[in-house]
């Protein structure tokens, strides 16, 4: 039996005025220059329906999700995930 490695990586978009990680953790703004980085790595996935590695993220949003024979990756892009 094969087992896929299993990584999360954090993206994080930094405003010019954020100093805070406050700041930083609650930016939803996505500049069209990250959303296109971001969506260049990975494919997006419907948390709440996805079937694959989630990387232990709420189940609500989506995330960009990559894969292959021996690994997944989930990306934490804090622009899409809710913030409480």
């Amino acid at each position: 039996r094969m087992c896929r490695e299993h990584v999360k990586v954090a993206c994080l978009r930094v405003a010019v005025e954020q100093d805070s990680q406050r700041d930083i953790l609650h930016l939803e703004e996505r500049s069209r220059g990250f959303q296109e980085f971001v969506d260049a790595m990975a494919w997006s996935v419907d948390l709440e329906t996805h079937a694959g590695f989630g990387g232990n993220l709420p189940k609500r949003g989506s995330a960009p999700y990559w894969a292959s024979p021996v690994t997944e990756l989930v990306f934490h892009d804090t622009t899409r995930m809710p913030t409480d």
